[in-house]
């Protein structure tokens, strides 16, 4: 699924709790791979702000940072390979 439809469900699901709210959750944007537009969510717990990459998380980032660059384990998988 790609990271905009992954981060519409989360925010919903995230709002739907009731837990969080609109201000709770903000849409960021980047490149992947240096050309691939990508999107992840800033998220609020407590008095801190946290990056939450569901699409970059299946591809080995870890949650608190976000895909960017080459930094996924998509590229070092395959470079080990070599």
């Amino acid at each position: 699924m790609y990271c905009t439809h992954q981060n519409f469900l989360i925010r919903l699901i995230l709002i739907k709790t009731g837990n969080f709210k609109e201000r709770d959750i903000k849409l960021k944007r980047g490149l992947t791979h240096w050309l691939s537009p990508h999107q992840w969510l800033r998220i609020k717990i407590g008095n801190k702000w946290i990056d939450v990459d569901a699409w970059g998380r299946s591809y080995g980032v870890p949650f608190g940072k976000n895909a960017h660059g080459f930094n996924s384990s998509f590229n070092r998988k395959y470079m080990k390979k070599i």
